[in-house]
């Protein structure tokens, strides 16, 4: 069975293949994003609460709707495929095949074709910080943004944050959790805050991760919670009610 970055993946993909609209699930007559299973239901509901899909239209009945992809899908997808590792080592044997003496006339006007492509890319493109973040430190980041601007007083219980992810994405596991967590610590866009009681009164110790030399339980907003990585974060770089198509920013 695929998992659920895959499924995302080709999801995705074929929406910028249609450059338009499209059914968000397969039906027997029309093509669609998503297969009428239970992981293609899941996947398809990440990408709309993800706003990687924004609904044009929508029918009483179930499962009949009309998507389009938006610019965040379209960055979260060019993240997935590494679009940026490529180009690098695109480049890496682009130097070897020019000093290559064993090479074919046909094969080297193919890999000055790319090279001129890839020159084009690098040339009106401008780096996209949200590529470097993953879906759940997306996720994570946006939860805690929900939390502080709602008005709640003292930082966010990692078991509260967890649960909350959770019910958006059932397949996050406490390990994936942690590890998005200690990569949006090191960004500065989230702070990690210890457990000052007993450590066994700490409910759900297996969410509690270590810090430093602290055990930690409690998360907020960072110190860079208003820089431009944070605001790509919260898809304002990215609109996801513009219906244009940005490609690596390229203007």
């Amino acid at each position: 069975m695929a998992d659920q970055q895959t499924i995302l993946i080709n999801a995705l993909s074929l929406a910028i293949e249609t450059s338009g609209s499209i059914a968000l699930f397969n039906k027997k007559n029309a093509q669609g994003l998503f297969p009428l299973s239970a992981p293609g239901k899941l996947a398809a509901q990440t990408c709309i609460q993800s706003q990687f899909l924004k609904v044009l239209e929508q029918t009483t009945k179930p499962n009949t709707e009309i998507v389009q992809i938006t610019q965040l899908g379209v960055g979260w997808l060019l993240g997935a495929l590494k679009i940026d590792a490529f180009l690098e080592k695109a480049v890496i044997l682009l130097d070897k095949v020019k000093s290559s003496t064993g090479i074919k006339e046909k094969e080297r006007a193919f890999y000055n074709r790319l090279g001129n492509l890839i020159n084009l890319i690098l040339e009106n493109s401008e780096p996209i910080p949200c590529l470097s973040f993953s879906l759940n430190q997306q996720q994570i980041f946006l939860a805690l943004k929900e939390w502080a601007d709602s008005g709640r007083v003292g930082d966010c219980q990692l078991s509260t944050l967890y649960k909350q992810i959770q019910k958006r994405f059932p397949q996050i596991t406490c390990g994936m959790f942690h590890d998005a967590l200690r990569e949006l610590r090191n960004k500065k866009l989230v702070e990690l805050h210890p457990w000052t009681g007993p450590l066994y009164e700490i409910p759900e110790p297996h969410l509690a991760l270590m810090a430093g030399h602290e055990v930690a339980y409690y998360a907020s907003l960072g110190s860079a919670a208003t820089s431009s990585a944070a605001i790509n974060l919260e898809s304002q770089h990215f609109n996801s009610n513009d219906r244009t198509i940005a490609y690596c920013g390229a203007g």
